[in-house]
């Protein structure tokens, strides 16, 4: 699996860590966990998203832009060895980290991308391993979204009870 996590206005600490507490759910016993973290600035809004997965050399993702020049983020998860890795493709790779476990070994990436225009906008990157990999991606804006809300059978009170 791959996801994507963030966090609004998190303090700074002196020796920039972040700290993942694991929840094994469903009877599973052991995993192996890769994370690997950016920081981006002048974020209004989450956009689009998008998956895919697949197995190959390529893991790719396609996200329709709402807006031209935001970053579209991208976290890749790929079963391998502690050796493999990832090479640019389609984007910037800002991390990439592999597990070197017992069990099933994972590497996993971060990437970013941008585009000038709205529309379809494509992030990959090339393997050195041929195997499974789920990739998610969203759209981080520098807009507040304009949309409008609309209550079905319901009103809004003032007081925002």
């Amino acid at each position: 699996a791959s996801e994507i996590w963030r966090g609004q206005a998190l303090a700074s600490n002196s020796n920039n860590q972040i700290t993942v507490k694991y929840a094994f759910m469903g009877g599973a016993t052991a995993a192996s966990v890769v994370v690997v973290a950016s920081q981006y600035s002048g974020v209004q809004s989450i956009g689009a998203s998008a998956t895919a997965t697949g197995s190959s050399t390529t893991p790719t993702v396609s996200l329709n832009m709402e807006d031209a020049n935001n970053f579209v983020v991208v976290s890749i998860a790929q079963r391998a060895n502690p050796v493999d890795t990832f090479a640019q493709v389609d984007g910037t790779i800002r991390g990439q980290a592999a597990t070197s476990a017992a069990l099933a070994n994972v590497l996993g990436g971060l990437v970013d991308n941008t585009s000038s225009s709205t529309g379809p906008l494509i992030s990959s990157v090339l393997s050195t391993k041929n195997d499974v990999w789920a990739v998610a991606a969203y759209e981080l804006r520098s807009v507040i979204p304009n949309r409008s809300m609309v209550y079905f059978g319901t009103r809004q009170r003032r007081n925002g009870l």
